[in-house]
């Protein structure tokens, strides 16, 4: 028990608090934004949003691939050597790859706005936000280096400042839409989609989106924002268990030579876990009341499927213990192939499952993927890590 109240009263609870805390502001800030868009616009106009924002935020999972975690462990590790010069060369490194990626995001946005406006929604509406969408891929790639960086060097309140900025920017913007009465699929993709270039510029002077874009595929946009409410509540999980890993990834670096202590850490670690396990049933559980509250009542359809999706986010959290030790014993090949491995699976599931299930199908692909998940990440670190 000593050790747990270690574990979360001591430095790293201290971190974890200023980005854990950070990140569930920017939750709430985010859910605000999806709030009054969403009843604004209403379960269809927002639906098609909701496809624009999720390819936006594809087009820097894909591209983020490996990256992110490289960026946050060899930093953290070479820091714990004392190699500065080292850890900054790896960075720089991660940024020449980040930029290069940015370009061929712009230059490809046209391209690939047809391909999925005209060939596979057959919606002629959705080709400039679509577009807009995978070149601000770019700004997120950009940004995001910036803000992982900044973890690296354990500088999270720098880090959480820089992300809070970006979610109030996009509040921003979308007042100022409403206000002008200029409140369209477009302007509120801009709204969404500008912000990390906006958050990137106060960076400097201060140092599940596949399911979405199936649903839009295979079902109405109707029921593709019903499912959207849900997912973007579901999101606040995954904020906060990425939170927690992304400030014990570089604690957990610099022991693993001390296979006794790393042990130690990552069974602190499962059994933190389990609060948040706990925190996870609680919400979705009080779900029935306050998404109706909230969203308005023609948002009730989507508590079942929160609840539901709930389950996905519990079997993520249960993979935070394997995937940060993973992290720190130099494995980002294995993380990266994972998170391959988990978008195909969502793709192949939601394509069988979605047109029979709706939203249900959407949900039930997504908790089989992060279970599969689960079951390979936590298989692999018992037995490199206890055996």
């Amino acid at each position: 028990m000593e050790k747990i109240v270690r574990l979360l009263f001591g430095r790293t609870a201290k971190n974890s608090a200023v980005l854990v805390g950070a990140n569930i502001a920017y939750g709430l800030l985010i859910m605000l934004f999806i709030i009054l868009s969403s009843r604004t616009l209403g379960p269809e106009r927002f639906g098609l949003v909701s496809i624009a924002l999720a390819i936006f935020a594809i087009s820097f999972d894909v591209l983020s691939l490996g990256t992110s975690q490289s960026l946050v462990r060899f930093v953290s590790v070479y820091i714990g050597k004392k190699e500065p010069g080292k850890a900054l060369e790896f960075a720089h490194s991660i940024f020449k790859l980040r930029t290069a990626q940015a370009i061929v995001l712009i230059i490809v946005s046209p391209l690939v706005g047809w391909v999925l406006s005209e060939q596979i929604y057959q919606n002629s509406d959705l080709f400039l936000p679509i577009t807009l969408s995978v070149a601000a891929g770019s700004f997120l790639l950009i940004s995001d280096f910036f803000i992982l960086l900044l973890q690296a060097y354990e500088k999270f309140g720098r880090s959480a400042t820089t992300q809070l900025s970006i979610a109030i920017l996009k509040l921003v913007l979308l007042a100022v839409g409403l206000l002008t009465g200029n409140v369209t699929i477009l302007s509120i993709t801009l709204a969404f989609i500008v912000t990390p270039l906006l958050g990137l510029i106060i960076g400097f002077a201060l140092a599940g989106r596949i399911d979405i874009l199936l649903m839009g595929k295979f079902a109405s946009s109707y029921e593709t924002g019903i499912y959207s409410v849900a997912s973007r509540l579901n999101t606040g999980f995954i904020l906060v268990g990425s939170s927690f890993a992304s400030v014990l990834t570089p604690k957990i670096s610099r022991v693993i030579h001390q296979k006794e202590e790393l042990q130690r850490q990552i069974l602190l670690i499962a059994k933190v876990v389990i609060l948040l396990i706990i925190g996870i049933i609680a919400v979705a559980l009080a779900s029935t009341w306050f998404i109706p509250l909230i969203f308005g009542p023609v948002y009730q359809e989507s508590v079942l499927v929160f609840q539901s999706l709930s389950l996905a986010a519990i079997f993520f959290a249960v993979s935070i213990p394997a995937n940060v030790s993973l992290l720190a014993l130099g494995h980002s090949k294995l993380i990266g192939l994972l998170s391959l491995l988990q978008l195909v699976i969502v793709i192949v599931l939601g394509w069988l499952l979605i047109p029979s299930m709706g939203s249900y199908g959407a949900a039930l692909a997504l908790i089989i993927t992060y279970m599969i998940s689960f079951l390979f990440s936590a298989t692999y670190a018992v037995k490199a890590i206890f055996t």
